[in-house]
């Protein structure tokens, strides 16, 4: 409603202004036209030559495309290649998943039934506390790992 509101009311403004001012809008208007016509016109320029160049491009193709055609040959004649199917690949054994280093650190919380520490953490991985800060914060966002105390963690 309101946006209904403030078009009536700028489109009313716009005709006041129009016509207190309608000289002054047809001299802009009049300035306004022959460039609006010089950029629309160099875009259709620009448009159209870049349509002929695909076209270009497409008669070359249908050139090379005739060269390989045998002439002489109705496609009825053209002999067609037989195709022989391949023999079908064994599958493969699954890969097992390599252990990802949130899998090795719940691996270990999960070991433990009292929890374990920071300082636990990195001795048995080799993370740096960082690393393990930033596992154990998507560790407890997913709900896998709970926090007792501040740096002590424990299955959910």
């Amino acid at each position: 409603m309101k946006t209904l509101i403030g078009g009536a009311i700028a489109v009313a403004i716009g005709i006041i202004g129009v016509l207190v001012w309608w000289k002054s809008f047809f001299v802009i208007l009049a300035g306004f036209i022959p460039v609006m016509l010089v950029l629309g016109g160099g875009l259709a320029l620009y448009l159209g030559f870049d349509e002929l160049k695909d076209t270009w491009g497409k008669s070359d193709d249908k050139k090379d495309d005739d060269q390989y055609k045998s002439p002489d040959k109705s496609p009825i004649e053209t002999p067609i290649k037989e195709v022989v199917a391949e023999p079908k690949k064994e599958k493969e054994p699954k890969k097992e998943k390599e252990m990802t280093a949130g899998d090795t650190i719940l691996n270990i919380i999960d070991k433990s039934k009292k929890g374990v520490d920071v300082a636990s953490l990195q001795k048995e991985t080799g993370f740096t506390t960082k690393k393990i800060h930033n596992i154990v914060y998507k560790l407890k966002k997913q709900g896998k790992i709970i926090s007792e105390r501040k740096g002590f963690y424990k299955k959910a």
